[in-house]
């Protein structure tokens, strides 16, 4: 199991060595990029050595359009001396489709991570699964908050219809398994209600809204996955703080016999 943070707390302008560094001092192993590589000087090329120059994998990428993203994943498989369908390199978030683009890309090899997301092209289980089903290398890119405000865990269901990972959030990463590109962990509180313009409120620290984070990590222990978990949160005045903290919760939820283990090429 390998730790991740989504850089989308930073904001859209910030310094990348300074960035990078919190990340590492936090104790996460990698990053999936939000920032547009064209705000930091240098372009993709200062990207992918900065993230070396900190010992950080760069996990995935969601800045820019499609086609940017497809550079950015291009330009680091060619300074890595990898191929475009190394379980190592990053893969490129889509939550939605784009028709002819995303086929050529998955024929070419690039990783596409599919992340269902409220009030996107792509919101439910079962949008997501017409995707998967039609496109075998497709990967799910799952978000326990998105995942549990689209429905697949209804804070308004009764406890009894939430136990056990046989339904829900945690049935859909557990029946997914073999397609996982990584789960981002997120919490959310349904009290500020599902509407468009005021559900991204309800994004809070973990262990304080309605997702079931604690079964969802005890899923991925239990079944020793080898991939990210990758932290999120879209706003914060200080994220570097909230980096430390949102691990400092997770790690006690793990065994004390729990060590990290190296990524692998495929789950278990």
């Amino acid at each position: 199991m390998l730790f991740g943070i989504h850089t989308i707390a930073w904001g859209e302008r910030v310094d990348l060595d300074t960035m990078l560094s919190e990340i590492k001092e936090a104790g996460y192993q990698g990053a999936e990029l939000f920032q547009h590589p064209d705000v930091f000087s240098g372009g993709i090329d200062a990207v992918v050595r900065a993230f070396q120059r900190h010992d950080l994998t760069l996990i995935g990428t969601c800045a820019g359009s499609f086609r940017e993203r497809i550079d950015l994943v291009r330009e680091y498989s060619k300074m890595h001396a990898k191929p475009i369908n190394d379980p190592t390199t990053p893969y490129i978030y889509i939550d939605e489709w784009y028709p002819g683009l995303a086929e050529k890309a998955l024929q070419d090899g690039f990783r596409l991570a599919l992340h269902p997301h409220m009030y996107m092209a792509v919101q439910t289980l079962k949008e997501a699964d017409d995707f998967l089903t039609k496109h075998p290398r497709l990967l799910f890119l799952p978000d326990t908050a998105h995942l549990t405000i689209a429905g697949e865990d209804s804070p308004r269901r009764n406890d009894s219809q939430l136990k056990g990972d046989s339904t829900g959030l945690v049935a859909a990463i557990r029946t997914r398994w073999s397609r996982l590109a990584a789960v981002h962990l997120k919490d959310w509180c349904e009290e500020v209600g599902w509407s468009y313009q005021f559900y991204g409120d309800g994004f809070c620290p973990f262990g304080q809204g309605n997702v079931r984070l604690k079964e969802v990590i005890e899923l991925l222990w239990r079944k020793q996955y080898r991939g990210w978990i990758v932290v999120e949160h879209d706003r914060a005045e200080n994220p570097k703080e909230l980096a430390g903290e949102r691990l400092n919760w997770i790690l006690p939820h793990l065994p004390p016999s729990y060590q990290p283990k190296a990524m692998g090429t495929e789950h278990a």
